[in-house]
């Protein structure tokens, strides 16, 4: 059973799964900028699993080699949108601004999304995923989005202990994890 915060709207399972071990990289899809989802799951695999990650930009032939992480867009033409076409895992009009899709199989995970957003919220899910298994992620897919765009917590300080800056830092990274 997996014990995924929160629960995704759709879990297919398979049979296999990726191992965790080197070499291994970690590919950012064409227009993809933001390199901190592959940045939290590389930081994630050397704390759980002492795996060192390399993170490329540009894929090649040879980065699919080895096992790979690949970060992108679902939409054609890319690099994600070609992994999931040839595994049979379709897109969802759902997935909008904040949803993702987190495909794993024997050789490869594909985190892909419509946003940079949507890619980090995938990027938690994957890391949940090595924190369960540090050895070998299942082979599934994963497509999840919010319920509702707009989500709040409220942190009463007029009673009891009051938070300082530090734990505020902790209390977000918690939140958005």
């Amino acid at each position: 059973m997996l014990n995924l915060i929160p629960e995704p709207r759709i879990i297919e399972k398979q049979e296999g799964c990726l191992e965790l071990k080197e070499p291994c990289t970690i590919v950012l899809d064409e227009g993809v900028s933001d390199s901190l989802p592959a940045k939290l799951v590389a930081s994630c695999l050397r704390e759980t699993s002492g795996i060192e990650m390399s993170i490329v930009s540009e894929a090649h032939d040879a980065d699919l080699d080895v096992r790979a992480i690949v970060f992108g867009y679902a939409r054609a033409g890319t690099l994600a949108d070609q992994l999931l076409r040839e595994n049979r895992v379709a897109r969802k009009p759902e997935l909008g601004k904040e949803g993702y899709i987190v495909h794993v199989n024997n050789t490869s995970a594909v985190v892909a999304a419509n946003t940079e957003t949507g890619l980090f919220y995938g990027a938690q899910t994957l890391i949940q995923l090595v924190h369960s298994s540090p050895s070998a992620i299942p082979a599934l897919t994963i497509w999840d989005w919010p319920l509702m765009e707009i989500r709040g917590v409220s942190d009463d300080i007029s009673r009891g202990q009051v938070s300082n800056l530090e734990n505020f830092t902790k209390i977000i990274h918690i939140l958005a994890s």
